[in-house]
């Protein structure tokens, strides 16, 4: 979990701390106490005395990460120290995730498709507008999503009773859970069409995504399970470097938001037939949802039919496509209120339209004078910067 967040570990980063405190023992002038009581002491455990000393530890993670020649030396030398630390300990830590992760049962698919741990936040792990797809999305990604082939495993069952309770056939795994199951085939055409329009006008980016998804198989597994897409060997050449990072960023984006969507819409759905399920000391538990299936499968339809209750018809999808026309005026409303999907920012230290709320507050943090505007559509969002000079 600690790899996913993209952090150290608490003994990792104590390690990081003490061998930054290494530099400062190092540094110290030769007329300190503190000096002298440390070149005594880093003598007495080169000796192989001061079996109590805490810089025997230190010792000992200096060499794990590298630095044995730094220790004997003792010389941090010119460079920057703090960052040679943190990159040898990130390191290290990922070599022993690797190991950890290969002798994981639930990591298997985890590990089978090449997913990898990440050394900052992810996309869809910086998306607090649809929470429970991100927590269904890393679920998943660590195979701890609560399906048949898990309880099973919980529970001690044989592996035949993990079949899939939906339609009976096969294994209930995440793969099974994503791309196999035609009980959940609604929500797949929703997501099939959802990329077809959300990818249309992104340029290359988009249309190696597009791709990438309706090839099927484990490149639609990783797209759906929020695996980084490296665009760098896309560019055309002569092409404006700037829009092609910004196509980049909405692809990825969308597809990420259209993933988390479909997880979302999918575990609805499975929640409408068998309920919500719990694991309590050993024993599978069932609670009888208050959804209706019926009406789980016509939200993922085109259009709802306009003679029901529209209200009942939320849709689950992104805010750039339009939701539910009004019955009294005819013009397409969004059913959802909230944050904004785009932010135009003025006067800051980057101006323009930005996606996230994070570059949004890096950019204002400070200034008196910088001005936030909020759109849930794109194309308003530009118009607006384009009045106010700051479109990119």
């Amino acid at each position: 979990m600690h790899a996913e967040l993209g952090l150290l570990s608490l003994a990792d980063r104590r390690v990081c701390l003490k061998l930054g405190y290494y530099q400062r023992l190092c540094d110290a002038s030769e007329d300190r106490l503190l000096s002298l009581i440390f070149r005594r002491r880093h003598a007495e455990v080169e000796r192989g005395a001061a079996p109590h000393s805490g810089l025997q530890s230190m010792r000992v993670a200096m060499a794990d990460a590298g630095f044995a020649k730094e220790w004997r030396a003792r010389d941090c030398g010119a460079g920057d120290w703090v960052s040679e630390v943190k990159l040898a300990v990130t390191e290290r830590a990922a070599l022993v995730q690797r190991e950890e992760m290969a002798q994981r049962s639930t990591l298997a698919e985890y590990v089978r498709l090449g997913l990898r741990p990440l050394t900052k936040n992810a996309l869809h792990l910086d998306d607090a507008y649809s929470s429970e797809g991100t927590k269904l999305m890393t679920k998943a990604r660590l195979g701890h999503l609560l399906l048949m082939q898990n309880v099973a495993r919980v529970c001690g069952w044989p592996v035949g009773r993990a079949r899939c309770v939906l339609c009976k056939q096969g294994v209930e795994d995440v793969r099974h859970f994503l791309l196999c199951c035609p009980i959940l085939a609604p929500c797949r055409s929703r997501l099939g069409r959802g990329v077809k329009r959300a990818m249309r006008g992104l340029g290359v980016p988009g249309q190696a995504l597009r791709l990438k998804f309706q090839s099927g198989g484990d490149d639609r597994l990783r797209l759906m399970l929020g695996a980084v897409t490296d665009f760098s060997t896309l560019r055309p050449a002569g092409s404006d470097a700037d829009a092609f990072r910004a196509d980049c960023g909405k692809a990825s984006w969308m597809m990420c938001k259209l993933a988390k969507n479909f997880l979302v819409a999918a575990w609805r759905m499975r929640e409408a037939v068998l309920g919500k399920i719990q694991i309590r000391a050993g024993v599978l538990v069932r609670t009888p949802s208050k959804r209706n299936y019926d009406d789980e499968v016509c939200k993922q339809a085109a259009a709802p039919p306009t003679a029901l209750n529209l209200r009942r018809y939320r849709y689950l999808w992104t805010r750039w496509q339009p939701a539910v026309q009004s019955r009294w005026s005819g013009q397409w409303q969004s059913t959802r209120r909230g944050r904004a999907a785009f932010y135009v920012v003025t006067g800051g230290r980057e101006n323009g339209v930005m996606y996230q709320w994070r570059d949004v507050r890096r950019s204002i943090a400070g200034l008196l004078r910088a001005h936030v505007k909020g759109f849930r559509k794109e194309a308003k969002a530009y118009a607006y910067a384009k009045r106010r000079g700051v479109a990119q």
